[in-house]
């Protein structure tokens, strides 16, 4: 994604996923200067394969067919904002993506879809088109222009033969447009739409068995890529910023994580929130002791791995059920981590996906920034290493009069036989006899 055109190009990909494209507009805005951190979500997005991909192609292909119509539309009455046509034609069929059917596509939790939109339009017309947009096209007559458009748009694309009904030629008489005008329109939308999915391979998708083993290697190499991203993520970060504001702008990033908080062991032998990451208030009234078995929080130390919980469990800690109301979550994931001073808190994740917890990307993201908060020192060396390596450097005079050649060289200190050169010493790599 270096330079203008692939900037250009990766926009215009992104325009075109209903799913990403909401995912990017939620995040902060200075997102695009963090190449590696949105390469990362890039790559860790999940794709559907097999028979969710027979479902999914039919939902895109809808939502690029509703997004394309409700902006041309916009356009031609000139009654509401072009590109919130596009947003709102492009989202109006999320749910379908949350359906079992298409499980895994995106980690959206919440009780409606149409509530995301709600935070890139305050005033709520973007979340009413998208909730409305199959309501029938009289009960939208005096609604908003965006409603009325998305209505529209919908009716023409989704049903048969649909310009010539009685209330699509009101609707469309409306908007001082006739028929011949709208087919029009509809004909250059499933044009565009076509030549869409043609570019993303989403024409006619249909279930293969064949191609398993295929997309089995393509995830496993994408999820080396994401984690080989996010470790460049941490390494590349600022150290003078706030240590937690990176683990936010990470877990908002890659999992939608929005409301944390930190537990961490006090004087008094209980669980306290910590000021080192701003949270609720109501939080610092709080003390878990370290025994209690029926909160996740300490579960989460003694078992050393993350624990669950859900609002309503039967058999779940009372205070467990407070940090999720002052959070304003319903859902719990508690994760051990490691802080630079050595001690181990407890990190509390809100409305984590059920299944995060057990994720490779969610135990490497953890690892990483654990290391993060841990940096090696840049000259620290092994008790053996440096009189190992010191015998195993040519002298400056030589290292340009004869080509270099490997010798095993044994150190006092070491109880194996290993090769070092001056560019392993310099790449501070550990040697074999290190490692063994």
């Amino acid at each position: 994604m270096r330079g203008d055109i692939a900037q250009t190009e990766f926009a215009a990909c992104v325009r075109c996923d209903p799913v990403l494209a909401l995912r990017l507009r939620l995040l902060p805005a200075d997102m695009t200067a963090q190449p590696d951190l949105l390469r990362a979500l890039l790559l860790a997005a999940p794709v559907a394969t097999g028979a969710a991909q027979v479902a999914y192609s039919a939902h895109w292909r809808q939502s690029i067919s509703v997004a394309h119509l409700a902006q041309a539309l916009a356009l031609r009455a000139a009654i509401a904002d072009a590109d919130a046509a596009w947003t709102a034609g492009l989202a109006h069929n999320l749910a379908r993506y949350l359906e079992p059917g298409t499980a895994g596509i995106t980690p959206l939790t919440r009780t409606h879809p149409s509530d995301y939109l709600a935070e890139i339009d305050p005033n709520g017309w973007l979340g009413d088109a998208a909730r409305f947009h199959a309501e029938p096209l009289a009960r939208g007559r005096a609604a908003h222009p965006l409603v009325r458009v998305v209505q529209l748009a919908y009716q023409l694309v989704a049903r048969a033969d649909a310009v010539d009904s009685v209330d699509v030629r009101a609707a469309l008489a409306a908007l001082q447009m006739g028929a011949g005008e709208a087919a029009q329109l509809l004909a250059d939308t499933q044009m565009q739409t076509r030549q869409l999915a043609l570019r993303f391979g989403l024409l006619d998708a249909t279930a293969s068995s064949q191609s398993a083993g295929f997309d089995r290697l393509a995830r496993l190499y994408a999820g080396q890529a994401a984690q080989s991203a996010i470790n460049s993520h941490f390494r590349s970060a600022n150290r003078d910023a706030l240590p937690f504001s990176l683990l936010q702008d990470t877990l908002q990033a890659l999992f939608g994580i929005e409301r944390i908080c930190l537990f961490i062991p006090a004087a008094d032998g209980h669980l306290r929130a910590s000021a080192m990451l701003p949270t609720a208030p109501g939080l610092n009234a709080l003390a878990i002791p370290l025994d209690d078995g029926h909160s996740a929080l300490p579960r989460s130390l003694v078992r050393s791995a993350p624990q669950q919980f859900e609002c309503g469990a039967t058999d779940g800690a009372l205070v467990d059920e407070q940090i999720a109301r002052l959070l304003g979550v319903s859902r719990l994931l508690c994760q051990p981590l490691t802080l630079s001073d050595g001690q181990t808190g407890v990190l509390v994740a809100g409305d984590a996906n059920p299944e995060l917890g057990m994720s490779t990307l969610w135990r490497f993201t953890v690892a990483e920034y654990t290391a993060w908060l841990h940096p090696p020192s840049r000259w620290s060396f092994p008790p053996c290493r440096l009189p190992h390596l010191w015998r195993a450097t040519p002298s400056p005079a030589t290292v340009h009069a004869a080509p270099y050649t490997k010798s095993p060289i044994r150190s006092p200190s070491c109880a194996t036989t290993s090769t070092c050169c001056l560019t392993s010493w310099a790449r501070t790599r550990p040697c074999s006899a290190i490692s063994a």
